[in-house]
């Protein structure tokens, strides 16, 4: 809203029913003189805003309190008012959430996967020739008897085969 022609023309008025409240409480009676405030104080206001200069300041209020340190307001470098403004901000991990998910939907291979194409077959016992339906099978029955949420479930081999499974499934 920077210049804002009608956000300056109420500023203005404000600003001149100030002038006017002001020149009537020193010709009529001092009393007048305190309804002057709030007319001066939203005159200020509308003319901080329609200048830019509040969108300004709240933007470099936000990047002060985001990046913490030495410039912003806790020295210790912490983020304002004790939030962390690092890796493991919030919002930091919300994107890294949005990422994954979107990550999942277009395919994008994961970037976790460390283990070799024979160390994968092994795991879930197919040929290192395997096809895609075969490793897809034996990925299915692997995955039902290493579920955590089943008997005897184990989560460490479950992450393992899940690991696999994309080794196999990214040749």
């Amino acid at each position: 809203m920077d210049e804002n022609r009608l956000l300056m023309g109420l500023a203005a008025v404000l600003a001149g029913l100030t002038v006017t409240v002001i020149a009537l409480g020193f010709a009529v009676s001092l009393f007048l003189l305190p309804l002057a405030i709030p007319f001066g104080g939203a005159a200020y206001l509308f003319w901080y805003h329609a200048s830019g200069r509040l969108m300004a300041d709240a933007r470099e209020n936000a990047r002060t309190y985001r990046v913490g340190g030495a410039a912003g307001p806790a020295a210790d470098g912490r983020g304002g008012f004790g939030r962390a403004g690092g890796p493991f901000s919030e919002a930091t991990a919300r994107e890294r959430v949005r990422s994954n998910r979107r990550d999942a939907r277009t395919g994008a291979p994961r970037t976790t996967v460390t283990m070799s194409p024979e160390k994968a077959s092994r795991v879930l016992d197919v040929s290192v020739e395997a096809t895609n339906a075969e490793i897809k099978t034996a990925y299915r029955e692997k995955v039902k008897k290493a579920h955590p949420d089943t008997d005897g479930g184990n989560e460490e081999a479950f992450k393992r085969v899940n690991r696999a499974y994309d080794t196999l499934r990214e040749q």
